[in-house]
């Protein structure tokens, strides 16, 4: 059956609200929405697939469990700059979307022995996009529908976040979503006896989340991690409006889904890591003031490794970089398109500095795919590009030991 753009604007800034991990992004299926969900600050797991629940190397910023900076040990600083391409494809013709996005930085200072608080600012909602497909009347094509969208949502959160004995973290969050994202449909003719026409959508959008997460070595090799987080009811103010009279104004609720995920990390010798995650979210809970889609739960899955040639300093510097491979799977979670799962792979690669090899330099490349044109009327290609600055306060002083 043939896919057809039906664009849910309320609905659409619902779903793109439950950003983070465990909301899928980069999607067609939102075309016509104030856009998607932003990625959280940390380039390096994106480069394992998204998989960092249960890892605490204290190497990098996690921003996936608030229980992770107690085990940094020092103060640490990200920030992650990302570009995004899409391109679809649909019985009705082919288009592509691109955005570039600022995800975010984020602070993790240590207060005492095994205690950390850390700041995160970064993207909630990415914005920036257009989406194009045929204008079509009477069977013959007149011109083009456009979709556009500027602007973006932005969380500020702040977390605590401990040890309890030797072998236990734990942590919590609460941020504040805030932003005034826009955007405009048009239909674009290109015969005569039409004329074009626009409409604008302005939204005011604020609400809080809420996270905690936990730790646990298990053996000196094998950590496990779990985090939950949920959403109070969301507000957004929506005004539309053409070039000549207000279409409506009106103020909605929306009770965002839950989540919470597993994840283990293993260390393969001195330089190595593998990480797996699993991840639910309840869609089903999704509402606009008080009404229902009909939303399906969904369970993820990401997974990614982590390896080094040499860890030497008087080796070659390529041989001495942390590379990284990783995979994931994300369920749509409409009933009525649940076919269009998002999976693919990621790669990516960390470039040491010589004096402080504990700061960093990563960057990462994801592909993914959706659907199938013979099949569902649709298919789309994504790419992520991730590149992620990873500051440690030791800039003298410590190194590691050489081999």
């Amino acid at each position: 059956m043939a896919f057809k753009f039906v664009p849910r604007v309320l609905a659409g800034l619902a779903l793109a609200a439950a950003s983070g991990p465990e909301a899928a992004a980069n999607t067609i299926l939102a075309a016509g929405t104030p856009g998607e969900p932003g990625a959280a600050v940390d380039a390096r797991a994106q480069a394992m697939g998204g998989a960092a629940l249960g890892l605490f190397d204290g190497k990098n910023v996690n921003a996936f469990n608030p229980a992770a900076p107690a085990s940094y040990e020092r103060a640490v600083f990200n920030l992650t700059l990302a570009r995004g391409y899409t391109s679809y494809e649909t019985d009705q013709g082919r288009s592509v979307q691109t955005s570039f996005d600022l995800p975010g930085a984020e602070l993790s200072v240590p207060v005492s022995e095994g205690l950390a608080l850390t700041v995160t600012f970064r993207q909630v909602l990415n914005h920036n996009y257009e989406v194009t497909w045929p204008l079509e009347y009477g069977g013959e094509v007149v011109g083009t529908n456009r979709w556009r969208g500027t602007g973006s949502v932005y969380g500020l959160s702040a977390g605590v976040a401990g040890r309890l004995g030797e072998r236990w973290l734990v942590g919590g969050a609460a941020g504040y979503d805030f932003g005034a994202p826009e955007e405009v449909f048009a239909k674009e003719y290109i015969v005569k006896g039409f004329s074009d026409t626009q409409e604008n959508y302005e939204t005011s959008y604020k609400g809080v989340q809420v996270r905690a997460g936990a730790g646990y070595w298990v053996t000196d090799k094998l950590s496990v991690g779990a985090v939950a987080s949920a959403f109070t009811d969301h507000r957004v103010h929506e005004t539309a409006y053409t070039e000549y009279t207000t279409l409506y104004e009106d103020d909605h609720t929306f009770a965002l889904p839950w989540s919470a995920g597993l994840g283990a990390a293993y260390a393969v010798g001195p330089r190595g890591r593998l990480a797996a995650d699993l991840r639910y979210t309840g869609w089903s809970r999704f509402a606009v003031d008080g009404e229902g889609f009909g939303y399906r739960d969904t369970l993820e899955f990401h997974a990614g490794a982590e390896g080094r040639i040499s860890r030497s300093k008087r080796g070659f510097f390529l041989w001495r970089m942390p590379y990284r491979l990783g995979a994931f799977y994300v369920p749509w979670y409409s009933k009525e398109h649940g076919e269009f799962a998002h999976f693919g792979v990621a790669a990516g690669a960390g470039y040491l500095f010589q004096n402080n090899e504990e700061s960093r330099l990563d960057v990462s490349l994801a592909y993914g795919r959706r659907g199938g044109l013979a099949s569902h009327g649709l298919q789309e290609e994504t790419f992520d590009l991730y590149v992620s600055f990873v500051g440690l306060e030791t800039w003298i002083g410590k190194r590691e030991i050489e081999e």
